[in-house]
């Protein structure tokens, strides 16, 4: 081969690879493009594991399975893009299993329970919280009033417990609500944010997400991001409810992924699992017991109304 004909050759090469380089070179920049009507239903599960010592004793185990169907509908979109939506919740389904017995309810087969730990739940069917949310999908504020007001009406002992029901509503909404970063990005490039995660009777985690793009890709004549969700947790502190006690956060393990429909501004696919445990310590009138609760958190879109 003639050093001409070897310079074209490589001429070639570098023609023919420029455009795979430049896909993989490709900014893109997700935003919601909301509108107002627009619907999305969600689907919470969240399954609590917890063995409690006490000395001389056999331990007393609980265990805590909670199911919620949540829609999610834009209100209104103000002349910047950014929304305004109502969190309903559609349907619970709980399962409390003690010593002392098990406690269910489902709002779907009807009937209002007796049991104050159940009967909180049911009442929020068919109430809503108001959130507000910027086209990158950071929450900005939520009114919960509405629920925990029945939550509370339904439960008096959440005030006497100093349970701060707004706060545990609204976290939960948060979760519903994925970020898109706050500028381009190309594959490879992720962001990170955090965010407060309930533990039932344990507190919150503080869990910082985070989301990878993995790949932008074409589908059915839409385009789409795909991202990789992981994420690292802490969780450190006293609890109100546990004079004396301590916790400290043993695993925490979050996997997931977001696929956004770069051409709509809305999501394509979004669900997210959370697994942790944690250490708590007791130290009253001089007894040391520790406890290892348990929590796994299932997140997901159930499907377009």
């Amino acid at each position: 081969m003639t050093r001409l004909s070897t310079i074209a050759l490589l001429q070639a090469l570098g023609l023919a690879w420029a455009p795979i380089v430049a896909r993989a070179q490709e900014r893109v920049e997700p935003s919601y493009a909301f509108t107002k009507g627009e619907k999305r239903i969600y689907r919470i599960d969240e399954k609590v594991l917890a063995s409690i010592p006490f000395p001389g004793m056999e331990e007393m185990k609980m265990t805590s399975d909670r199911r919620f169907r949540r829609l999610l509908e834009v209100l209104e979109v103000d002349g910047s893009g950014n929304a305004t939506l109502a969190s309903t919740t559609e349907a619970v389904k709980i399962d409390f299993t003690s010593p002392v017995g098990m406690q269910s309810y489902d709002s779907e087969q009807g009937g209002a329970p007796a049991e104050p730990g159940l009967a909180m739940h049911a009442a929020t069917i068919g109430k809503a919280a108001t959130l507000k949310v910027t086209r990158k999908g950071e929450v900005t504020h939520i009114d919960a009033s509405g629920i925990a007001g029945a939550m509370r009406e339904a439960n008096p002992m959440l005030d006497a417990m100093g349970v701060d029901v707004e706060g545990l509503v609204g976290a939960e909404i948060r979760l519903l609500f994925p970020r898109v970063g706050s500028g381009p990005l190309a594959r490879g490039d992720s962001f990170e944010h955090t965010t407060a995660v309930p533990f039932q009777s344990f507190g919150a985690t503080s869990i910082t997400f985070k989301h990878l793009l993995d790949s932008i890709e074409e589908r059915d004549g839409s385009k789409l991001a795909v991202f990789t969700i992981t994420g690292r947790g802490e969780h450190e502190g006293e609890l109100a409810m546990m004079p004396g006690a301590r916790v400290e956060l043993a695993r925490c393990d979050v996997s997931g992924k977001l696929v956004f429909d770069l051409g709509r501004g809305a999501i394509h696919t979004h669900a997210y699992k959370i697994d942790r445990a944690l250490k708590v310590k007791i130290d009253q009138d001089g007894t040391a017991m520790e406890m290892e609760p348990k929590s796994t958190l299932d997140v997901r879109i159930a499907r377009d109304p």
